[in-house]
């Protein structure tokens, strides 16, 4: 469980990063992608684990090819 948690974790840290490289605030990045503001924040914060679609979606709105998605996947080197 702590496995799970920690992987979390990590996948919002990268999520931050990612959106905050492409300039835009928490808001931005959800009205891009569609989903709520509380859904990029709750990602975030590691308290999430977000559908494929939502992936997908958040993605999209950071202009993330798949090479890249491979390449910055949490626990990858």
């Amino acid at each position: 469980m702590e496995d799970r948690r920690d992987r979390l974790r990590e996948l919002g840290e990268l999520l931050r990063r990612l959106r905050k490289d492409a300039g835009l605030t928490g808001k931005e990045l959800a009205q891009l992608a569609g989903v709520a503001q509380p859904t990029i924040s709750r990602m975030e914060t590691g308290r999430l684990l977000p559908t494929p679609e939502t992936v997908e979606q958040v993605s999209a709105a950071l202009n993330l090819d798949q090479q890249t998605r491979e390449t910055e996947r949490p626990g990858s080197p």
